[in-house]
C-alpha cells in the first residue's frame, strides 16, 4: 500500500490495547537497521542505483506505530507513505496473527516493516524530480510503449477524466515487492546470527507470489534461461527502473507470448490469477511450491465461498446473480489450475 487513509482518529489508544504498542516498539527498537539498510544498499547498487537509499529504508525515526481500536478502522497491516514514512497497525495486525494461529507477534511485525521497507527501497527519486509521478520505465521493452509506475516497483496508478483511479501491475507489484522482502528477511538473520522464527517470514499477497513463480517459470522454459537469471532481471528493473530489455532478459521482449501475458495482468483481480497461473504452469513443480500454491488457493476458495454463503437468500436484491457468477468462475478456474498444474492428483 502507498497511501494512508484520511483518518484524524489514528493515534488514539486505548489502554486495553497497549500490549501490541509495545510488542511494536520492542521490535523495533531491538531491531539492527543498519544491517537492514546495508542489504538494501547492496540490492540497490547490484542493479545499478548509485542514489542514496530514501531515509525511510533502515531508519526507526521513520517508522509510526498506528493504534486502531477495531478492525474496521484499519484496512492494512503496513504502509509507505507518500511523505516517506512507514507505519504498522500494531493492533491489527496482532489480531490478524492471533487469528492465523501461524506467526508470532514480534516476527510477523518484523515482516511487515521489511515488507513496506521494500517498497521505500524501489522508490527512484532521481526521476522524482521529472516526472510529476515517481516512475520508471520499466516495461516498456514488453509492450512497445512507454509506462511509469506509482511509488515504487512496477505497479503505477493514472487518473482518468471523472477521477477514476486506474491501478497497472498491482499485484506483480506486490509480489515482486514480497519475495524481495522475504530475501531481504533471510539475509538480515544470517548475518546477525538470530534464529528466526519457526515459521520463517511471514508471506504476504500468497496467491501474487504463486503467479510471479508461475510467470517466472514460463519465462525461463520460452527462452531457456535459468529462473534465477529471470529473478535478479526483474529486481533489476524493480530497484532501477531500467528498461528490462537493457538487462539480461533482452531477448525476452520479442516473445509474443511475454506481451500477451503482460497486456493481461496489467488490470488483473486477483480472482482472475488461478486462471492465469493455470495457463502459464510452472516447470518445476517442487514440494515447497506444490504447498505454497494448495494454501494460497485454499484462501481464495474459503473467500469467495464465504461470499457466496454470505449472498444465500439475498435473490431479490440486483444483480446478486451476476454477483455470484463473478465468485463462481473463480472457484471453476482454481479447479482447472490444479488440473492443468497437476496438482492433487
Amino acid at each position: 500500500m502507498n497511501e494512508l487513509p484520511q483518518n484524524e482518529n489514528y493515534n488514539i489508544r486505548s489502554p486495553e490495547k497497549a500490549n501490541p504498542m509495545e510488542v511494536a516498539r520492542e521490535v523495533i527498537d531491538n531491531t539492527d537497521w543498519k544491517v537492514i539498510r546495508g542489504i538494501f544498499d547492496e540490492e540497490r547498487r547490484q542493479s545499478g542505483v548509485s542514489e542514496n537509499l530514501p531515509l525511510a529504508v533502515g531508519s526507526p525515526e521513520h517508522i509510526h506505530i498506528y493504534d486502531f481500536d477495531t478492525e474496521s478502522d484499519s484496512a492494512f497491516l503496513g504502509i509507505y507513505n507518500e511523505d516517506g514514512t512507514i507505519g504498522i497497525a500494531a493492533n491489527t495486525l496482532s489480531r490478524t496473527v492471533e487469528a492465523s494461529e501461524r506467526h508470532d507477534v514480534p516476527n510477523a511485525i518484523l515482516s511487515v516493516l521489511i515488507h513496506e521497507q521494500t517498497h521505500a527501497a524501489g522508490r527512484n527519486q532521481e526521476k522524482a524530480s521529472e516526472l510529476k509521478e515517481i516512475g520508471y520505465w520499466a516495461f516498456s521493452a514488453l509492450t512497445g510503449r512507454s509506462i511509469t509506475t506509482g511509488a515504487s516497483g512496477y505497479s503505477y496508478s493514472e487518473t482518468s477524466r471523472g477521477g477514476i483511479e486506474h491501478n497497472q501491475f498491482h499485484d506483480f507489484n506486490e509480489a515482486v515487492t514480497d519475495l524481495v522482502a522475504q530475501e531481504v528477511y533471510e539475509k538480515y538473520h544470517e548475518r546477525t546470527g538470530i534464529q528466526e522464527s519457526p515459521e520463517g517470514y511471514m508471506e504476504s499477497y500468497l496467491l501474487q507470489k504463486v503467479f510471479l513463480e508461475s510467470f517466472m517459470s514460463h519465462v525461463s522454459t520460452t527462452v531457456g534461461i535459468p529462473r534465477e537469471v529471470v529473478w535478479q532481471g526483474i529486481k533489476q528493473g524493480y530497484f532501477a527502473g531500467l528498461e528490462l530489455g537493457s538487462t539480461n532478459l533482452a531477448a525476452l521482449f520479442n516473445e509474443l507470448a511475454l506481451y500477451e501475458v503482460m497486456e493481461k495482468i496489467r488490470h488483473v483481480k486477483v480472482q482472475e490469477l488461478p486462471k492465469l497461473t493455470g495457463q502459464l504452469g510452472i516447470s518445476e513443480l517442487t514440494p515447497e511450491i506444490e504447498r505454497r500454491i494448495e494454501v494460497a488457493f485454499a484462501e481464495l476458495e474459503n473467500l469467495l465461498t464465504e461470499k457466496l454463503t454470505e449472498l444465500e437468500g439475498e435473490d431479490n436484491y440486483p444483480f446478486v446473480k451476476e454477483i455470484q457468477d463473478s465468485y463462481r468462475q473463480p472457484l471453476t478456474d482454481i479447479g482447472a489450475a490444479r488440473d492443468n498444474l497437476g496438482i492433487g492428483h
